[in-house]
């Protein structure tokens, strides 16, 4: 669901240009939190996303899209520079 639904949200966050770098294996997003359990909100996010700054330079970008699953309604996207932390050593 978020693959899809959260993908055309995301791309608006970018200024300039952007490029996906998931692939046939590789999901967009990877890892998944409740934002709020109460409210039945999670927050899914990926890093397989680069973002053009205003130098031209493509630059990797966590993305996080917060849904409520009760109703799967897209509740907000955000992005920051960096990538995620591996959950394994």
């Amino acid at each position: 669901m978020a693959g899809i639904y959260c993908r055309e949200p995301i791309e608006r966050l970018a200024k300039y240009d952007y490029e996906w770098t998931d692939g046939w294996i590789t999901p967009k997003f990877s890892q998944f939190r409740w934002k709020s359990a109460s409210k039945k909100v999670i927050t899914m996010q990926g890093d397989e996303l680069k973002l053009q700054n205003g130098l031209g330079i493509m630059m990797n970008y966590i993305y996080y899209c917060d849904i409520d699953v009760q109703t799967e309604k897209i509740m907000g996207v955000r992005a920051e520079i960096g990538r995620l932390q591996c959950a394994y050593p």
